[in-house]
């Protein structure tokens, strides 16, 4: 497979968008950027690969790098990992090996860096079967964020991967990068929660914030935020169209171009109204709160921001997960939950039980669908989802 191929898989499923009603114009700026990003023009400095949400990206900027997140969403790649990787594999850890394997992305040889958090068994062995000449860092996470020695360990990770970033973009991470750094991503993630409350009462489709987020991860943050600032000029002007059963989408992280779960639920009525992944809304987390500027402070309000707030099943207990939904159902006006687990995906998949229990407690209906990257159960799905929401608006 050739990029090329891979540039005509993600035109094409940016084609499929259009066929959705009442899409704002200015979404073809991050149409664009998506396939810029990929060519990997944009990027001027040294690139860091990243993997989940827990490499703190404000370090790799300070250091004078770029992160891009490699996390796959492409089906055609999973063939050329299935001899080294398990059936059951999750398909998001195949599609990313495949992807890095045979190098697709024009960018992929000058990574400087591949950082892979040990957010589950499947990352944890990635480094294993990837190809020697990509240099790799493990970073473990903690599993228990309560626990005081296991924050320190935390603390203790991420000191070993500033001297590492360093090392590679040859620029001491100062208070002054750090800060700067930081008040750059706040800017960002300020952009992004004006966008995430205009959802409440305008119509942007779950499946195109997805698309804006997947930009966000491959591109640099200054090109990303012009975008931004565009694209919310028009989408404050948008009405919502029609009565759509609201939907909150979680589960196993989507990725684009695999939209096929969102795109099937908003080609049949519905509107994705929030979602919990940490591909998209995760990225809201609380900000780097800065109250005292050494660079020690500076360094534990980011190493605190990662930890904290998360969400991941990576963690437990993790009863922040079951009321962040609750909160996102309230504030967002849910009508039912469409949880998404991929095949092979078992640390979402064991949180269900939990949470369907929550969410019948509160009479809020949840549809659980289990799929991976393949397109051959499309239609199947479809007539699962069509008759979820039609049961949703005999509720109303």
């Amino acid at each position: 497979m050739r990029y090329d191929e891979l540039r005509i898989i993600f035109g094409e499923e940016i084609e499929k968008l259009k066929e959705l009603p009442s899409r704002p114009a200015s979404i073809k700026l991050f149409e664009d950027l998506v396939i810029q990003t990929l060519e990997g023009k944009l990027f001027k400095q040294k690139i860091v690969g990243i993997f989940c949400l827990f490499p703190p990206i404000e370090f790799i900027y300070a250091a004078g790098l770029i992160p891009v997140r490699l996390c796959s969403g492409v089906y055609e790649t999973i063939p050329f990992s299935e001899d080294i990787l398990p059936r059951d594999c999750c398909p998001l850890v195949k599609s990313s090996v495949g992807i890095l394997k045979k190098k697709i992305l024009p960018f992929i040889d000058r990574l400087s860096l591949l950082i892979i958090p040990t957010t589950c068994d499947w990352k944890m062995k990635m480094s294993e079967v990837l190809d020697e000449e990509i240099p790799i860092w493990i970073l473990n996470l903690p599993h228990q964020k309560e626990k005081e020695h296991l924050k320190k360990a935390w603390f203790k990770e991420l000191e070993e991967l500033i001297r590492e970033l360093e090392k590679i973009g040859e620029k001491k991470i100062t208070r002054w990068r750090l800060r700067e750094s930081i008040v750059m991503v706040r800017k960002a993630q300020r952009l992004f929660r004006r966008l995430y409350e205009l959802k409440k009462k305008k119509h942007i489709y779950g499946s195109d914030m997805v698309l804006i987020f997947t930009t966000f991860f491959y591109s640099p943050l200054p090109n990303w935020m012009e975008k931004m600032e565009e694209f919310l000029k028009e989408a404050e002007t948008l009405d919502l169209k029609g009565n759509p059963p609201r939907i909150l989408l979680t589960g196993s992280p989507i990725i684009f171009p695999n939209l096929k779960l969102p795109y099937l639920i908003e080609s049949s009525g519905g509107l994705v109204v929030a979602d919990e992944f940490c591909t998209v809304s995760r990225v809201l987390y609380d900000p780097v709160v800065m109250d005292e500027f050494t660079c020690r402070d500076l360094f534990e309000a980011v190493a605190e921001r990662y930890l904290l707030p998360c969400t991941c099943p990576c963690f437990t207990p993790n009863e922040e997960r079951e009321k962040r939904l609750l909160e996102l159902c309230q504030s967002f006006d849910v009508e039912g939950v469409i949880y998404h687990v991929y095949k092979g995906c078992f640390l979402y998949d064991t949180e269900l039980f939990r949470i369907q229990q929550l969410l019948k407690k509160k009479d809020i209906p949840l549809l659980r669908i289990e799929t991976d990257y393949t397109p051959e159960d499309i239609e199947q799905i479809r007539t699962r989802v069509e008759a979820f929401l039609e049961m949703l608006k005999e509720r109303r």
